[in-house]
């Protein structure tokens, strides 16, 4: 799966593998900058990056960055440069902060045949707009084609390639309520003449409730990521839509392993550590640290046995790949 981080971040693209939450590739965009990256859409050329987080619903510089899929799996420094697609609202004439409280907040993006489509995160009204958009470079004026009552603010969205349904997520801070919305049989641009579909969910105690990413592995079948908070770290969802209700799973990250792995510098365990030793394959060793990090920067391309200990005292030895 490919993530992004948000607002103030830098501008790079993230693979993360499923089965573990662990980052296993950055790519790095040069001529971009991460204002406040919401959502990531993609077809058969290119992947979008929606720039077009608004919460003071004052942003004058909204964009979607456009990246060709070519270049992303074949550079070979992981580094790469996008084209601009620039929008604002048709509808918006007043650029007056109004933090949390106003309807030109979006973190919603897919792709669907020749056009991008913007879901909007209406923070005044609890709804949901829906904005056609080029997905060609330059610069647009959107106007709102559709909307619905989301009921709580619409925080990503996913459609996978060939299949008749939109899954959207979000949350509604007023009542701590987190939703997943199936816009069913839709037909563009009529998307809310579909089934709409809500569900709520609970979460256990300890996960992070601040959804924010969706990503469709199949029609059936979804993650959905949620971001660090002051009281729970980033967590990982399955969504699995084949019965009612729905199933959410919780792909919990207990296994001890380092990461990225390969790497050509830093790298760290996905749980803590009292220490880490780094030996050659024959035993010898080069590295050892009580910090949560290691660095492998100045070692020659190889392979590595990496041995983690947990606070139990409790040995783990992984195969460490440098680059």
């Amino acid at each position: 799966m490919i993530t992004i981080n948000d607002s103030g971040n830098e501008p790079s693209l993230y693979e993360i593998d499923s089965a573990t939450g662990i980052t296993q590739r950055k790519v790095f965009i040069s001529n971009a900058s991460n204002v406040d990256w919401e959502d990531l859409a993609y077809d058969d050329d290119y992947i979008y990056i929606g720039d077009f987080g608004n919460n003071n619903g004052s942003r004058t510089n909204l964009r979607i960055y456009r990246v060709s899929m070519n270049d992303y799996l074949t550079t070979s420094n992981d580094t790469i440069t996008a084209d601009t697609i620039k929008i604002s609202y048709a509808a918006q004439t007043d650029f007056t902060p109004a933090y949390q409280n106003n309807n030109f907040d979006a973190e919603a993006l897919i792709s669907y045949q020749n056009s991008l489509y913007i879901f909007s995160k209406n923070w005044a009204n609890d709804s949901c707009y829906i904005y056609p958009c080029p997905k060609t470079p330059g610069t647009y004026s959107l106007n709102r084609i559709d909307s619905f009552n989301s009921q709580g603010l619409v925080t990503a969205a996913a459609h996978f390639p060939g299949s008749p349904n939109i899954m959207l997520i979000g949350y509604n801070l007023t009542i701590g309520e987190l939703f997943s919305i199936e816009l069913k049989n839709f037909v563009a641009p009529n998307f809310v003449d579909s089934l709409v579909d809500r569900h709520t969910y609970l979460i256990p105690n300890l996960y992070s409730t601040q959804w924010e990413g969706l990503c469709a592995v199949s029609a059936l079948q979804y993650y959905i990521s949620a971001e660090n908070t002051l009281i729970a770290s980033a967590s990982l969802f399955r969504l699995d839509t084949t019965g009612f209700p729905l199933g959410l799973d919780v792909l919990d990250q207990d296994e001890l392993l380092i990461y990225p792995n390969p790497s050509s510098g830093l790298v760290k365990p996905s749980l803590p550590t009292t220490e880490m030793k780094l030996y050659t394959m024959d035993g010898k060793l080069l590295l050892r640290t009580k910090e949560q990090e290691l660095n492998i920067e100045a070692l020659p391309q190889g392979t590595y046995q990496l041995i983690l200990f947990d606070h139990e005292k409790n040995a783990k030895t992984v195969l460490l790949q440098k680059k």
